[in-house]
């Protein structure tokens, strides 16, 4: 038994040298497997507290993520005397796509210019979402616990790495319109999970909701990081667009 144990500490030091840097997942068949994994007992023995900052957990049978918030040190092997704090979320199978369309990025002049003026603008400028459950851990776990665990392709910001030049003729102006794709799941929610002496211990559900351009909107709201943005640059002043008198996203 004791030369298990020895095992186990090394292996998981091995992670959380790794986790130092990196966010990872830890996924489990149901919630039983979670309670006997050698995880949860290296959670409990995690002095630098590592593994709860960096660990998305995801429990195949329910399609739900865990994200650790509290651990009070569990004993040798055992849980007697000590607990874990989860929140749990679960999205859901109701889900709708949501545009962002043309949306004025930025706008410039060349009016002052004889010879015109361009600018090559890189499309990673856009809205932030905030879950509201998401201030007790870093936003990275949540995409390593969609894209690694789940195996959908959503960000909590745009994620964009292409450029593109934008030209305004000579004594005109010109603006970058940009557009993306985002995903809503209206019934997302969460509640509060705490383990204490090999049980789970469940609080109440409670609903998602998502704020962006300083809107919050009911549900859970990503982009869709696998979807390549159209944009395009207008030079037609007919087709601008205000940005103060623009929403980022229409929901109905």
């Amino acid at each position: 038994m004791y030369f298990v144990y020895i095992l186990i500490v090394f292996y998981w030091s091995c992670v959380l040298a790794l986790s130092k840097l990196y966010s990872h997942l830890e996924s489990f068949k149901n919630r039983e497997a979670f309670l006997k994994s050698s995880f949860l007992t290296a959670v409990g023995n995690d002095k630098n507290n590592i593994l709860p900052q960096t660990t998305s957990i995801v429990i195949q049978r329910d399609r739900a993520m865990m994200f650790i918030t509290k651990v009070v040190p569990l004993r040798y092997l055992g849980f007697a005397g000590g607990s874990v704090d989860l929140v749990e979320l679960r999205l859901g199978d109701n889900n709708r796509s949501v545009e962002v369309v043309n949306f004025p990025l930025v706008t410039f002049s060349a009016e002052l210019s004889s010879s015109g003026a361009s600018i090559e603008q890189e499309v990673t400028k856009g809205y932030g979402i905030s879950l509201s459950f998401q201030l007790q851990f870093e936003s990275s776990l949540i995409q390593t616990g969609f894209t690694v665990g789940l195996g959908s392709s959503y960000a909590l910001s745009t994620s964009l790495s292409q450029s593109m030049i934008c030209r305004a003729n000579p004594g005109s102006r010109a603006q970058l319109q940009v557009s993306t794709k985002m995903m809503l799941y209206p019934d997302a929610k969460t509640r509060n999970v705490t383990i204490s002496n090999g049980r789970f211990s469940n609080g109440p559900w409670q609903p998602v909701t998502s704020s962006v351009q300083e809107r919050t909107i009911n549900g859970a709201l990503f982009y869709r990081s696998d979807y390549l943005g159209l944009h395009r640059c207008v030079t037609d002043i007919d087709f601008f667009a205000d940005p103060v008198q623009r929403s980022w996203i229409k929901i109905e």
